[in-house]
This record gives C-alpha cells, structure tokens and sequence, in this order.
C-alpha cells in the first residue's frame, strides 16, 4: 500500500523531532559532563580557598591527587579500551584512551559527598545528587566509560573520600 503524502511528511517531521531530540540529549551531556572535570574540580577548590575553608582545601587537594594517582597507575597496570576507541602512540595517550576505572566518576564522586555534606540545604543537595548522577550516566551515554568502570571510579571517590575526610 502506498503512502499518501501527507503520511510520508508526518514521518519526516517525526524523524526531524526524533534528531533534534537526540542531539538536545546528547548536548545535555556533553555539557553535564565538564562537572566531574578537572578544571571544575579546580574551581571549587578556588571557591572554597576564598571562603577560607584552607582545611577542606587541602583535604580536596589531597582526594584529588589520590584519585589521579590511583586511577592512573591501573591505567598504566590494566589497559581497557573505551567503547568509543581512542587511538594511542605513547604511554600518556595510551593512559588516556584506557576507560578503567572512570576518573570523571571518581573526581565527581568526592565533590558530590563534601558539597552535600558542606551545603545543608535539602534543594541544593538534591541538585546536586542530580547534576552527579548525570555525569555518571554521560560517561556511559557519551561513550567515554562501560558501566564497570563508572562503579569502580565511584567506589573509588567513595573509598579515597572517607579516607581523606575522616
């Protein structure tokens, strides 16, 4: 049976609607996924320096250094590709297309338990819970980690946060 065209053109603008919706999530993530960075990590650190909360400085430099630390050394140990492939001609590159354990998810992991633990007010904390769980979810949505790895690097921040800050 033949389409009409006005059945041909309502499955164009759903196919439009479906690739602008698809495009909208996957920026969503893209963008969510810069809050378990490095330099957003640093600019918390920078935040909580002119607050003058030098303790909780040194304790999130100090989680910071451990989570690289750790997580580059079983990078350097255990090789696991990415489910998106990244191609590698040194041992840094190599370090870097290596997805085991998920330091995104370990870095956001240790700021997600001292904001919600520094910051008392209900609507903020749950903010927070969802910007993290977020960017746990780009990690996998984006490609960038497999499922495991996002766990090991949030055991990780779990483990290396208690350590630190108790």
């Amino acid at each position: 049976m033949k389409k009409n065209k006005e059945e041909k053109q309502k499955e164009k603008n759903t196919s439009t609607i479906n690739k602008l919706i698809k495009k909208l999530f996957l920026r969503f993530y893209k963008d969510i996924t810069i809050f378990g960075g490095t330099y957003f990590y640093i600019l918390i650190l920078t935040i909580i320096i002119i607050l003058k909360q030098y303790n909780n400085t040194i304790k999130l430099t100090i989680a910071w250094i451990l989570i690289t630390i750790i997580s580059i050394t079983i990078r350097y140990f255990y090789f696991k590709p990415r489910p998106k492939i990244k191609k590698y001609n040194n041992i840094i590159e190599k370090i870097d297309a290596s997805s085991f354990p998920s330091m995104h998810a370990g870095r956001s992991t240790i700021l997600f338990l001292f904001l919600t633990t520094i910051i008392k007010n209900p609507l903020l904390q749950i903010l927070i819970l969802f910007i993290w769980i977020n960017i746990l979810l780009s990690r996998i949505i984006l490609k960038k980690h497999y499922i495991i790895d996002v766990i090991a690097g949030t055991i990780l921040g779990i483990i290396i946060y208690y350590l630190v800050f108790l």
